[in-house]
C-alpha cells in the first residue's frame, strides 16, 4: 500500500527492504539523503553513488510505496544484500522501481546470486511493482540492484523501495491418481 508502512519492513529474508534505516532528516533545502550509509541496521551495501533518500526530497521521487524513505541509484551504482535462502527452493522477489521524475532514463538491473532476474531498460517516472521468480542456488545469495548510466551521463537516477523475497506459493501440480497407483490404462 502506497504511503503506509507494511509488514515487509520486518521481512525475515530481506532486511530493511523499505530503506527506513538510517533515518534521514528534512533539512533547509527540502533534502535529505545519505550517500553510502553504513549505520547499524542498514543491512545493505551501497556503492559510492547510491544511498537512502527521504520522500519528499530534492530527489523528486513520488510518495514511497512503503514508509517514507527509498533507496536511490545514481550513475553507475548498486545496492546489495546477502540473503539466506534454501538451495533449490523457488522464490518470488518483489520490488518497486521509479525513474527520477523529470530526468532521463537510467536502466536498472536486478540479480540474485549473480544471475540476472530482470533488466528494466526504461523505468517510468511512477513507482512500478516488479516480481521476479528465481530458484536459489545456495543458502547465501547476493541480491543486487544496479544502474549503469555512463559516467557524466547526467542525473538520470532511479529509486527502489519495498524489496521483499518470499517463498513462491505457486501450486504444485499433482500427478494423476492412476500413475500413483502404478497403473497405466
Amino acid at each position: 500500500m502506497i504511503g503506509a508502512v507494511s509488514s515487509s519492513f520486518a521481512d525475515p529474508i530481506v532486511a530493511n527492504g523499505s530503506f527506513e534505516s538510517p533515518v534521514t532528516w528534512n533539512g533547509p533545502l527540502g533534502c535529505c539523503y545519505t550517500y553510502n550509509p553504513t549505520d547499524p541496521g542498514v543491512d545493505w551495501t551501497f556503492s559510492i553513488a547510491s544511498g537512502v533518500a527521504l520522500v519528499p526530497s530534492i530527489w523528486g521521487f513520488t510518495t514511497a510505496p512503503d514508509g517514507v524513505q527509498v533507496g536511490f541509484l545514481q550513475g553507475t551504482s548498486s545496492i546489495s544484500q546477502t540473503v539466506s535462502l534454501v538451495a533449490g527452493d523457488l522464490y518470488d522477489l518483489t520490488y518497486y522501481v521509479e525513474q527520477r521524475p523529470g530526468y532521463g532514463v537510467d536502466p536498472v538491473t536486478v540479480s540474485v546470486g549473480g544471475n540476472q532476474t530482470n533488466y528494466i531498460a526504461n523505468p517510468t517516472a511512477d513507482w512500478t511493482l516488479y516480481t521476479d521468480t528465481f530458484t536459489a542456488n545456495s543458502t547465501a545469495e547476493l541480491l543486487e540492484i544496479s544502474t549503469t548510466e555512463p559516467l557524466f551521463g547526467g542525473d538520470d537516477d532511479a529509486g527502489v523501495d519495498d524489496v521483499s523475497i518470499t517463498l513462491d506459493s505457486s501450486p504444485v501440480p499433482e500427478p494423476g491418481t492412476m500413475v500413483l497407483l502404478g497403473r497405466v490404462c
